[in-house]
């Protein structure tokens, strides 16, 4: 996990793109120690950065994908992964976001960098209001998108807003989000004015 963050951070600094790293990795980050095992990153970006993002993934040899899994004829499940670029890297039906390292003619290759990226993606309405379509729509305070940042081996990473981190634990409401909740108001990063955001 160390290596993916470092990696993540790398390829994203100086990039001039918004992005957030979302989820119980915000707990581990800010008490600098593990919470317990991260099967993988959850990142936001904005749509207005996705042409720019498959630039600088580019760059560095990743590509972008959406994925699904879907049941087989014979019973099992195969999983789909289909390579997009910035204009086909929407949602549709039940495929999601996803980046993979790709070599020179855009075939995935195995890494142990940035291996499981969970990709989320800031829409804007047509007032310019932020949401996430994949969560009910729901319509965030544009204050929700300030980030925090913070060093980690020597590079920077952005931190989830603490309302917005907050309300999304709160949505799903399963034991580990709860669990989330707690040790996060614990380290003091949730404000009174965060509570009234939420």
């Amino acid at each position: 996990m160390d290596r993916e963050l470092v990696t993540l951070g790398t390829i994203l600094k100086d990039s001039g793109i918004w992005w957030q790293i979302d989820g119980g990795l915000n707990v581990s980050l800010l008490q600098d120690n593990y919470i317990g095992v991260h099967k993988d990153i959850d990142v936001s970006f904005q749509r207005k950065d996705i042409p720019r993002l498959e630039q600088v993934l580019a760059q560095h040899g990743y590509g972008l994908f959406l994925y699904k899994v879907e049941d087989a004829p014979d019973g099992t499940q195969q999983h789909i992964l289909r390579r997009v670029g910035a204009e086909g890297f929407k949602k549709t039906g039940f495929w999601r976001y996803d980046i993979h390292a790709i070599d020179e003619s855009g075939t995935i290759r195995p890494t142990d960098h940035l291996t499981w990226l969970d990709v989320h993606v800031v829409e804007r309405d047509q007032e310019g209001r932020p949401y996430y379509d994949e969560y009910e729509q729901t319509i965030m305070p544009e204050e929700w998108l300030d980030t925090k940042e913070i060093q980690f081996q020597g590079v920077p990473l952005k931190l989830s807003n603490p309302a917005r981190l907050l309300y999304f634990k709160m949505f799903f409401g399963r034991a580990y989000d709860e669990k989330d909740i707690e040790q996060y108001t614990g380290l003091g990063a949730v404000t009174l004015h965060d509570l009234d955001s939420v």
